[in-house]
């Protein structure tokens, strides 16, 4: 596609405001409209997971795209229309939509927004691009602002979490915090991640690589005898295929003693 000139981007996004004024409808309209003309294909896309009639579109916009939309909102825009903005994007199924939810949310985090991310998280499971903004865009900053409430929310809704998409979502929701190095959190979300990983749930076998790396990754000297204690407990089977997979990530000097670890555990239960 031609590049996308800076200044007409500019105009543009404050047409996209006018519309928004008229109706929330013709904002979005008129916004996908730009979509289509700035990107390069539309359909489910890599990292979209549904069957063929997938609801979603993702038109791979340039990220200059998103950026200059974004930017020239915040200077021209109330917050509290950025807010509502936010909310009818994010009900709008075009990955590039709640790409822009998501990063009008991150810019002004509020505690009371908690729960909607928690629920963002449910309902992005299947969309890994908007999932990834969610966990590395927006939990970080509500992390940094609201370290103590963040964890509390976390710890509430694994509690809480009733089907296989929800305990997926609020699963990785730790990632954020596990990241941020001005928080030691293991001694916390550690008994509430062993009370679901006696023995793991071979739905959720991705999302606990994912955090079982990411412990790894941070506290290696404290992780793997814990993971030894579970794995030696329960579900060896499961355990088997998480050490497998954790020891292509693992530094070179703890290699040894996960393929002991893998060693130790019988083929089948």
């Amino acid at each position: 596609m031609p590049a996308l000139r800076v200044q007409r981007l500019r105009e543009e996004a404050q047409q996209l405001l006018e519309h928004w004024t008229r109706s929330p409808q013709a904002f979005l309209r008129e916004l996908e409209a730009r979509w289509r003309a700035w990107g390069v294909v539309a359909g489910p896309g890599k990292g979209v997971v549904g069957p063929p009639t997938a609801r979603w579109r993702f038109y791979r916009v340039p990220p200059v795209a998103l950026h200059v939309l974004l930017q020239t909102w915040r200077n021209l825009a109330p917050r509290e229309r950025l807010r509502a903005m936010a909310e009818a994007l994010w009900q709008h199924p075009v990955v590039e939509s709640r790409l822009l939810a998501v990063r009008i949310w991150a810019g002004s985090p509020r505690e009371e927004d908690l729960p909607r991310y928690f629920r963002g998280l449910t309902e992005s499971r299947s969309v890994a691009p908007v999932r990834e903004a969610l966990l590395r865009e927006w939990g970080p900053v509500l992390v940094r602002s609201f370290p103590q409430a963040y964890l509390a929310a976390w710890q509430r809704h694994m509690v809480e979490a009733d089907s296989v998409d929800r305990q997926a979502a609020v699963l990785l929701a730790v990632l954020p915090a596990v990241a941020d190095l001005r928080m030691d959190v293991f001694p916390r979300i550690r008994p509430v991640l062993e009370a679901h990983l006696q023995p793991p749930d071979p739905a959720l076998l991705p999302e606990w690589r994912e955090v079982l790396a990411a412990l790894f990754r941070r506290w290696p000297g404290e992780v793997l005898p814990w993971m030894r204690h579970l794995a030696r407990r329960a579900g060896p089977r499961e355990w088997r295929w998480l050490l497998a997979r954790l020891l292509p990530l693992a530094e070179p000097r703890w290699k040894p003693r996960l393929r002991a670890l893998l060693r130790e555990l019988p083929e089948t239960q």
